[in-house]
């Protein structure tokens, strides 16, 4: 709620700044810093390792010090004790091999409010760009000994995916961009952050008076966060950070929340809680047992959407629920498309402040149970000492409240507001204004609404000013009432229905000649809501193996199953969802799905994911496919000893009600069968799924290349004789992206050699590199369209004396003279020539070289001592060519008329 407060913390705000900065160059020790994948493993060594696949380091924190931006550290596969805080540069990617496999465990001493196991902070000041994704590992805090798992501050453009965290004592991973005051807007904020396919079990806390978050989130702009799943016995979900969150432009979607039904100070916890939530935010496909909670403590500009919340599933497990689905003390909101069933208040404005501009609309509302509570509305408005205005309310349908709509104010007031197009169903009062006086509520509109089984549709205690009711009809709205709810329960069963067509038009979408009144349009199509069986995993009909607990079962070995029978599945396709304890590594292991026996018909497998410990319940799912109606419904435990402890099943019918949290295996045995010297051809074996493969993505290092949907890749557009590592990482259709695959390194072909031949039959030597006036002798050539130059072969000999090595360069050229500095140098050493004029070869790489440009090969000693070479003359290959000599000074001297220098230029793409 809006009273919770923050526990603030400033005088340990700057501590550790400079470790985060990304400035930070490490301790020293083993290690190149070529940009390049650094390793770590159990097995490994911080004292005498050195950071390779064969000889890796045992810790992260030891790698995160002694690497730099551009690389990567890949975490092995097995499990980490880690002592020590890992500080990650910026421009570091950490990667681990899957959250089955990478599992990192500490009991590592940190701040809650101010560190994390994982540091990404940078200084004081505009957040850095991070340019960085972590990835692929599990870290699980040793039954809460471990206060916080990952902690980003003050860095853009960080992924974090495919990551699982359990067991930590304040808060799971937080995320914030810019700290500031609860009241003012941030200088910075914090932008290109992406969080995805993580999960969140136990991993926050109950405290005096206020809750930590799984996910703590603060001063982002454009964050987009979505497939998380979040499991809590104690705490919030999700909730803002210090500073009074302040988000700007985030999307928090397609995500799976279950908190505590109760709570000692706020009666039960929230899935999520956000303050300062503006410009066009969006909350939406959130499958919740819990209330959300989102407050702005300044308006958002006139004409500027702060937030949308839509598309959400919010039902309570509690009958007795003393909390509202929604707080919305927000303005320029909307909340629309949202399912809120079985809590005291549906959407509730409490106000801190002025509230203007908000829109309800084609929400359900609905209390399967009559509420024990005595004030239970479908919406609640209470202006305390502040202003509402231009609230309208469109298109809801309020099913079994006490009261449908309800404002209440103290000194406050209620202005400009619309409600229309709602139904009213099974609700003693439809809509109750409880203001003081009519001077505290006016120019109201409530028009085209129906209500039935309600026998007191509108209510005050004051009638307000200027209240314009009509065309409000008590009738019955016709709709199927029979289904799954909300959909297709009720939608209207036919044209006929009383809803139909009789609508006033609010500027929102419809078909028909009007809209229809209700949060369904007729004739649209819906998809069917799921149907929801929950089976006790201890209420089983029947079973082999397995140990009843009284309140879950466990010593699930591979082989033992449980059977429950009659379940009825409707239609498909449908999907299982089930509470599992599972110690990480224990984790991997199959619970097959059948029909008709422990070898029936298979209906889907799910693969367990390691939720901390065997009483550490975590919630997955998987997709099941099949005959529907009722069945007799088999759990087949396959792997090893040890496969889980369960709590309950849910069997969603008609749809696939859960989102799909589980990301696919890493691919496996990638190889490059073919290759080129700008190309190189990848295969590799497929990943699974428990929904199915959509596609891989390919990379090069850290750098995404292309999607494919087969098991095969061509990477194009490389250089010759490159080394460059590539991995590949399986998606499906929900989002999720599993581990990379083990990085594979190729090296490119060298590249073809194209020859700008200037060797000729002369005789000569035009001699270089004595005392005189011979200093260095050069010779031209013209480049084509090849960019590269390679190498070039030179026939020379010694004159006489014992000369030191030979210096080759190549200069720009003026006149056909060279001029400037050299742009490429190379050296032959003097033992490679001998006293008869022979051909050596010296590789002086260039890129940049321009087609039709005049080049010159300049040669010379590296010390003029006693000795001189020569250099194969006495023929003219081309006029077009120059052949001279320098002084050591400034002059140089054409001479071609000698002929030109022997030479055979080798040059590529």
């Amino acid at each position: 709620m809006f009273l919770s407060k923050w526990k603030k913390v400033i005088t340990l705000f700057f501590v550790i700044a400079l470790i985060g900065s990304g400035s930070y160059s490490g301790k020293g020790g083993n290690v190149a810093h070529a940009a390049g994948t650094y390793y770590v493993a159990p097995n490994g060594s911080d004292s005498t390792g050195n950071g390779t696949s064969t000889n890796p380091w045992k810790s992260l924190a030891y790698a995160s010090a002694h690497v730099a931006s551009g690389d990567t550290i890949h975490l092995k596969a097995g499990t980490y004790t880690e002592t020590q805080i890992s500080y990650i540069p910026v421009g570091v990617n950490v990667e681990g091999e899957g959250v089955n496999n990478t599992i990192i465990q500490s009991s590592a001493a940190v701040d809650p409010y101010l560190e994390a196991l994982i540091m990404l902070q940078s200084p004081e000041g505009a957040p850095q760009n991070g340019n960085q994704t972590l990835s692929g590992f599990t870290i699980d805090g040793m039954q809460r000994a471990l206060e916080s798992g990952i902690f980003v501050f003050r860095r853009n453009n960080v992924t974090l995916h495919d990551i699982n965290v359990s067991n930590t004592h304040f808060s799971g991973i937080k995320v914030y961009g810019y700290w500031t005051d609860d009241n003012v807007e941030p200088s910075y904020y914090g932008s290109g952050i992406q969080l995805y396919n993580i999960r969140l079990t136990e991993t926050s806390r109950d405290l005096d008076g206020w809750s930590s978050g799984a996910l703590m989130l603060s001063g982002l702009q454009g964050a987009d966060i979505h497939n998380i799943n979040i499991t809590e016995s104690g705490g919030y979900g999700i909730k803002f950070g210090a500073g009074g969150g302040w988000l700007k432009g985030v999307k928090i979607h397609d995500s799976t929340i279950h908190v505590n039904s109760y709570d000692p100070f706020w009666g039960s916890d929230a899935s999520m809680e956000l303050w300062n939530v503006i410009e066009n935010s969006e909350v939406y496909n959130i499958k919740s047992n819990n209330w959300f909670s989102f407050v702005n403590k300044l308006e958002t500009a006139p004409g500027v959407t702060s937030l949308k919340v839509h598309d959400n599933q919010i039902i309570s497990e509690r009958v007795d629920s003393p909390k509202e689905a929604i707080e919305f003390l927000v303005s320029n909101g909307q909340i629309y498309n949202n399912y809120m069933e079985q809590f005291q208040f549906g959407v509730v404005d409490y106000r801190v402040g002025n509230s203007s501009n908000n829109l309800i609309h084609h929400n359900v509302f609905r209390n399967p149970q009559v509420s024990t509570r005595a004030d239970n509305a479908g919406i609640l408005m209470n202006s305390r000492q502040y202003a509402f205005s231009g609230m309208k309310v469109y298109n809801n349908i309020f099913d079994n409240y006490k009261i449908g709509i309800q404002f209440g104010a103290e000194s406050g007031t209620f202005i400009n507001g619309e409600i229309k197009n709602n139904i009213f169903i099974n609700t003693p009062v439809g809509i109750r204004t409880l203001t003081s006086s009519s001077a505290n509520m006016s120019n109201f509109q409530v028009q085209n609404n129906i209500y039935h089984n309600v026998p007191t549709f509108v209510q005050h205690n004051s009638v307000p000013t200027n209240w314009q009711q009509s065309n409000n009809f008590n009738t019955d709205p016709g709709m199927k009432k029979t289904g799954a709810i909300p959909a297709p329960y009720y939608i209207p069963s036919s044209s006929a229905s009383t809803t139909v067509n009789t609508g006033v038009n609010v500027g929102l979408p419809y078909s028909g000649s009007a809209p229809d009144i209700g949060a369904y349009e007729f004739g649209n199509t819906y998809p069917d809501s799921p149907t929801v069986k929950k089976l006790e995993a201890e209420n089983y009909s029947s079973m082999s193996g397995i140990m009843n607990y009284g309140s879950a079962i466990g010593n699930l070995d591979h082989g033992d199953w449980i059977a429950y029978n009659s379940i009825n599945l409707e239609t498909s396709p449908y999907s299982v969802e089930v509470s599992l304890g599972v110690p990480y590594n224990y984790a991997g292991q199959q619970i097959e799905v059948r029909t008709g026996g422990p070898t029936g018909t298979l209906l889907g497998t799910l693969t367990t994911v390691g939720s901390g410990d065997w009483g550490s319940y975590g919630r997955q799912s998987a997709t099941l496919s099949g005959t529907g109606g009722v069945q007799n419904l088999y759990f087949v435990f396959k792997g090893n000893a040890g496969i889980g402890n369960l709590d309950w099943i849910k069997i969603y019918s008609n749809s696939i009600s859960v989102a799909d949290t589980q990301a696919p295996s890493a691919p496996t045995n990638l190889s490059s069968p073919s290759k080129t010297s700008t190309s190189v051809n990848l295969s590799w074996t497929a990943s699974t799924d428990n929904v199915g493969v959509t596609g891989y993505d390919v990379y090069r290092g850290t750098t995404y290349v292309t999607t494919v949907t087969g098991t095969t890749a061509t990477v194009t557009g490389l250089t010759a004789n490159t080394a460059y590592t590539f991995s590949v990482k399986a998606k499906d259709a929900a989002g999720n992206v599993s581990a990379a695959s083990s990085g594979l390194t190729v090296t490119t072909n060298p590249a073809a050699v194209t020859v700008i031949d200037l060797s000729h039959n002369g005789t000569g030597a035009a001699t270089f590199g004595s005392s005189s006036n011979e200093v260095k002798r050069w010779q031209t050539f013209l480049a084509n369209t090849n960019n590269k130059l390679v190498s070039v072969d030179l026939k020379l000999k010694r004159i006489y004396g014992n000369p030191s090595n030979v210096t080759v360069q190549l200069y720009a050229t003026s006149g056909g003279k060279p001029t400037g500095s050299p742009l490429a140098s190379a050296t032959i050493n003097a033992s490679s020539i001998t006293g008869t004029l022979a051909v050596v070869n010296a590789a002086i790489p260039y890129t940049g070289l321009v087609n039709g440009t005049e080049y010159a090969i300049v040669l010379g000693q590296q010390n003029t001592i006693d000795g001189a070479y020569g250099w194969s003359s006495g023929a003219d290959v081309s006029t077009s060519y120059h052949f001279g000599k320098f002084d050591g000074g400034s002059v140089w001297t054409d001479e071609s008329f000698v002929g030109d220098g022997w030479m055979k230029v080798n040059v590529s793409n």
